[in-house]
């Protein structure tokens, strides 16, 4: 292609770009920006093309050079937070955005990047709010459009929902399919499960190299009674991506994880209807030194059947809650498919089939220094009578009632009496769950705490504390609760830096009974305190959450016990898989 006449430099740089001559387009811009350092426009282009080409981490170093010519310029900011935003850093990429925004209100690609992030990060309303402003900002940019589409349906906006998809279309914004996607989804979670059918079935003939049109047409086969059809177009989707890789950079250790198909594939499109990276640490794990291959486990007895199993130096068994596995019958072929592995692997099956809650609660039943809450798992049918007597004949009221296959706070109950009891086994007949006995750990300021350690290999981190309300204490209080003023921080600080001042011990040996009794490579307890003083473990498992998140303007002392988590489980992955790991993390 022949150079017009007359074009400046940077025009040079952008017409190479967009003719996807990044070679040429670098070049270019080298020499510009060793003439002028300072030139703005020239470390957009040079963000932009890294960005365009993928190279994330080259991406963020060109934003961090930009940012520190302008450090007031919601651009820069806005780009700096972008790059972090691939690689998982999310809460220093809403800082830079929180920054960029109270700058400049108004500002079209901070609003859309924190849209997207709040998105991410499942707080829909205010992805919505900030997507508002963006198309507001800028009505025919079709991104912008269709993440708005996507946090009201999310938020359950519907009608509003309705109302910008159907303008997108009348203007002809945005891809057609991405359009045709979302009607599809909205019409799913309004329950019009044959529209949503006819929506997906357009989409996967247009587009059928995308794992997520393949899993929406399933899950609306499913709705309108098709289960034949659903199960055989899950199949097919998983035979054609069996994998995804995460990466940042030219690894120096490649992991691959072991994935689940979501338990929700068939009975709610979430954001992605197959999700990889789901739970713990992997999802959110820096992908700068370490590669993330995440492999759908379901369908597949040998991995070397699917997968160059040359291409990995160590396994990480991310399916972290057994019951799950069982019911959906995976149990023996996930423990055939983990011994043929030629790689070593992380947190074995046998290992996480030995930490279900009532496996635990037996183990610990005699426990010297703490109290492991009684544990049953009950198949309740339809005689209410009969399941309430084996639930009140081994624990008192108040018991706790949890959904069998679920790791987190949702969906769990206190009960307080036999009345209760007998209703909610009336209205849930036929359904699986563990009745667990409970303990008051409310402190003395009225407020419950749960303490969470990481075990390592041989080495055991704090990992975080939660302050709640309510005795179901998840984390989900550290936005609502004046954390600092009440003095969280300072106590949450102490807990990472000196546990045993509060445990009177180290806690590898106050906790020896279990770090001695677990077979788990890398997991995590919570724990907490009775008013007596003593200590209640309420779970052990590698379902545990390992990440630290937390808001950077809030809880910025956090970061430095994040990167410590981060080195020690890079460094055992290292060991593990009998590579040097980089000189920085000798």
């Amino acid at each position: 292609m022949s150079e017009p006449t007359g074009m400046s430099a940077l025009a040079k740089v952008r017409e190479a770009a967009q003719n996807r001559r990044f070679g040429e387009a670098e070049t270019l811009l080298s020499a510009i920006l060793v003439e002028t350092p300072k030139d703005a426009e020239a470390h957009i282009l040079s963000f932009a093309i890294a960005m365009q080409r993928q190279d994330f981490a080259v991406a963020r170093k060109r934003a961090e050079a930009a940012l520190a010519l302008l450090p007031d310029n919601p651009i820069f900011l806005s780009n700096l937070a972008a790059a972090m935003m691939q690689s998982g850093e999310h809460e220093i990429a809403m800082h830079h955005l929180d920054a960029a925004i109270e700058i400049s209100p108004d500002h079209f690609t901070a609003r859309r990047n924190r849209g997207m992030l709040y998105t991410a990060l499942g707080r829909y309303t205010d992805a919505a709010n900030d997507l508002k402003v963006a198309v507001q900002t800028e009505p025919n940019r079709g991104d912008a459009q269709m993440a708005y589409a996507d946090a009201l349906i999310e938020s359950r906006q519907f009608e509003d929902a309705i109302a910008v998809i159907r303008e997108a279309a009348r203007l002809n914004i945005g891809p057609p399919v991405e359009r045709t996607y979302l009607w599809g989804r909205l019409m799913f979670r309004m329950g019009r499960f044959r529209d949503a059918r006819q929506a997906f079935s357009t989409v996967l003939s247009a587009d059928p190299n995308r794992m997520k049109h393949y899993q929406a047409f399933a899950a609306a086969n499913y709705h309108n009674g098709d289960t034949i059809d659903a199960e055989r177009i899950t199949r097919a989707a998983i035979e054609k991506f069996p994998s995804q890789t995460r990466s940042t950079g030219t690894p120096a250790l490649r992991v691959l994880v072991l994935e689940a198909l979501g338990e929700d594939s068939f009975t709610n499109i979430d954001r992605h209807p197959v999700a990889y990276a789901q739970g713990n640490f992997p999802a959110s794990f820096p992908a700068d030194r370490l590669s993330f291959t995440y492999v759908l486990a379901d369908n597949i007895e040998n991995l070397g059947d699917v997968l160059d199993m040359s291409e990995f130096d160590i396994a990480l068994n991310n399916r972290p809650v057994f019951e799950r596995i069982d019911a959906r019958g995976h149990a023996e072929r996930v423990d055939r498919m983990a011994a043929a592995l030629p790689i070593p692997l992380v947190n074995t099956p046998a290992a996480v089939k030995q930490t279900t809650r009532e496996s635990n609660a037996q183990r610990f039943a005699r426990a010297e220094r703490f109290i492991f809450p009684s544990t049953i798992r009950i198949a309740h049918e339809a005689d209410v009578t009969a399941t309430r007597d084996r639930i009140l004949s081994e624990m008192e009221f108040p018991v706790i009632l949890r959904p069998l296959h679920t790791n987190s706070g949702h969906g769990v109950t206190l009960v307080q009496n036999e009345a209760d009891l007998s209703e909610i086994l009336r209205n849930h007949p036929f359904a699986d769950f563990y009745a667990i006995a409970y303990y008051d750990c409310q402190s003395e300021d009225g407020y419950f705490r749960r303490y969470r350690c990481a075990s390592i290999g041989d080495k055991m981190l704090s990992c975080g504390l939660h302050v709640g309300s309510g005795w179901n204490v998840h984390g989900e209080d550290r936005g609502t609760l004046d954390w600092s003023g009440l003095g969280f921080d300072k106590e949450e600080i102490a807990f990472y830096e000196d546990p045993s001042a509060m445990l009177d011990s180290p806690p590898e040996d106050f906790f020896r009974e279990i770090t001695d009794a677990i077979d788990l490579d890398i997991y995590g307890f919570d724990f907490g305190y009775r008013r007596d003083g003593g200590v209640i473990v309420f779970e052990v498992n590698s379902a545990m959450g390992l990440s630290l998140a937390g808001n950077p303007s809030s809880d910025a002392y956090r970061e430095r016990y994040k990167a410590e988590l981060v080195n020690n489980i890079e460094t055992y992955l290292f060991d593990r898989a009998g590579i040097s790991p980089p000189a920085d993390r000798r």
